[in-house]
């Protein structure tokens, strides 16, 4: 999953971070990764937002936009396929 495909980078003495949880019980849990973070070698750029898996929606994955500099308009956003399961024999 690629939420935001870009040089990121977390400045040190600031609140930047990226962390995770999870909530819920078998079969419904959520598990969520929320990024803080600015670009790479840019501190006046901020970028925050999460990615969200369900357990049980595994074909689900949502991205949640809180702040984007300059409208993240240099980043990719996208999932990509399994490699294994493209292979043909």
């Amino acid at each position: 999953m690629f939420g935001f495909w870009d040089d990121l980078m977390i400045f040190s003495n600031t609140t930047q971070k990226i962390q995770y949880s999870h909530t819920g019980t078998t079969p419904n849990r959520i598990a969520t990764f929320e990024f803080c973070t600015s670009g790479f070698n840019k501190p006046a750029e901020y970028y925050h937002f999460q990615i969200i898996f369900f357990e049980n929606l595994p074909n689900i994955v949502k991205c949640v936009y809180f702040n984007m500099s300059n409208g993240g308009q240099s980043a990719t956003i996208g999932v990509q396929s399994n490699f294994f399961s493209l292979m043909k024999e």
